[in-house]
């Protein structure tokens, strides 16, 4: 009934009817049929599940305040639907999950905005990867064209506008992103080969295939009740390890070969690196073992950050900025959408503590933000930044004048003379991106 179908097609067979997509090793594979494979599993969940755990928020930026300076805008009716509730049945963490999936898998994956009568968003529906497409379509009664994406919806064909379509692509060459599944096909498929072969092996009673060979003259019925015999006698998980005795001049060759010669164990490793490198991700990812390592659980992440995610978080910030702001909100001084990786790059507890106290010594947090990192309620005097020249553990040094008395210090937490750069937000931006660069250069260090 969809006119885009066409059943002289036969890919269109294959991904209709779940045969799959042929491929060399002789195992169709579908992208069904790919999430069987442990590694395709594994991939794609976890890289789904840890972009859809990273929260997406909505900022709007403070030039008042300073030249980057910025605030979580909560009150935008967007940062609902990308950080809570996608629309009334799916929350927001179910919706980007399924859209990592269909765009890990299909290397499309879409969305529908739905919009009320101001134009804001007000919901977020997944739509079917396998049913959706853009397309170029002549405007009635011009020469030119415009983008819309044909969906199916409830059997039903439907044309969306692009604005109300969010669209997440992979790798693309064309207006579409290139089939993930179709282009793995052949390594996939030799992983499913092999793992249908080690499930044969050992339904056959661990043993190879090969050629009974008997005497001449036997009869139809004889040599169909040996077979018979010697299938039973081989088949099953009770007939494992057994001996055969052999009579009347029956005589067994070996065809096939064993698992160990065919380096199953090898190749089924192989192939579990090969679908690492489809998603560029470190081998260490799927359970293997890897050349390089990392002196801590925050490195480790950092180069997974860098390597995996950061493509797609930087995809999924630039097309909700496109599609789901306003234009005056997408000025350079006006709203943007950022995940938030501090929960995935978290540190350990003493690392933590020690970067609190260089930052709170040095004036760049204030204790109750560091209590708030820890989820810890503030405290009485807490929101008050260090003095930078207050000696770790001591008091403040007093300073003389001229003619030997001590000169008065100013009001600690106020604008006095030793931290005049605090009211100055251009310094105090500076001041914290350098403490950043440090202590990265500190973490990165082998020698601290």
């Amino acid at each position: 009934e969809n006119p885009r179908v066409s059943l002289q097609d036969p890919a269109s067979w294959d991904a209709l009817f779940g045969e799959g997509i042929g491929t060399d090793s002789g195992v169709p594979v579908n992208h069904k049929s790919a999430l069987e494979y442990a590694p395709v599993w594994q991939a794609v969940s976890l890289i789904s599940g840890d972009v859809a755990k990273l929260p997406l928020d909505v900022y709007r930026r403070r030039p008042d305040l300073g030249e980057s300076a910025r605030e979580l805008d909560r009150l935008h009716p967007a940062w609902r639907l990308v950080r809570q509730r996608a629309n009334p049945e799916t929350t927001a963490i179910k919706f980007w999950r399924r859209m990592m999936a269909h765009a890990l898998l299909w290397g499309n994956a879409y969305a529908w905005i739905e919009r009320n009568g101001a134009g804001q968003p007000v919901g977020l529906y997944n739509l079917l990867p396998d049913r959706t497409t853009p397309e170029y379509v002549r405007v009635a009664g011009s020469a030119e064209t415009q983008l819309v994406y044909s969906t199916e919806v409830g059997g039903k064909t439907a044309a969306l506008m692009p604005h109300d379509v969010l669209h997440v692509e992979g790798l693309a060459t064309e207006a579409m992103a290139c089939d993930q599944v179709k282009k793995a096909k052949d390594s996939w498929g030799l992983g499913l080969a092999s793992q249908k072969f080690a499930s044969k092996f050992f339904k056959h009673g661990a043993r190879v295939a090969g050629i009974l060979e008997l005497p001449v003259g036997m009869s139809k019925t004889a040599r169909d009740t040996v077979q018979e015999g010697f299938t039973k006698f081989h088949e099953g998980q009770d007939n494992w390890f057994r001996t055969f005795v052999a009579r009347d001049g029956v005589k067994f060759h070996s065809v096939s070969t064993n698992a160990q010669e065919s380096q199953m164990h090898e190749l089924r490793e192989d192939q579990v690196r090969e679908v690492a490198r489809w998603f560029n991700l470190a081998p260490s990812k799927l359970g293997l073992s890897d050349s390089v390592s990392y002196n801590s659980k925050a490195e480790d992440n950092q180069a997974y950050l860098d390597s995996t995610l950061s493509i797609w978080l930087l995809l999924i910030g630039t097309e909700c900025w496109n599609k789901l702001l306003a234009p005056p909100e997408q000025a350079p001084d006006g709203h943007f959408f950022e995940h938030n990786t501090a929960a995935l790059l978290r540190m350990n507890t003493l690392v933590r503590h020690q970067v609190y106290t260089i930052g709170i010594r040095a004036g760049m947090y204030s204790p109750n933000e560091c209590r708030a990192r820890e989820n810890l309620p503030p405290r009485d005097g807490g929101d008050s930044y260090a003095d930078v020249t207050r000696p770790p553990g001591g008091a403040a040094p007093q300073k003389e004048k001229e003619n030997g008395e001590q000169q008065e210090q100013p009001e600690r937490g106020g604008p006095g003379a030793f931290w005049p750069w605090k009211r100055d937000p251009a310094e105090l931006e500076r001041r914290r991106e350098v403490f950043a660069l440090g202590a990265r250069a500190r973490h990165k260090a082998k020698n601290p």
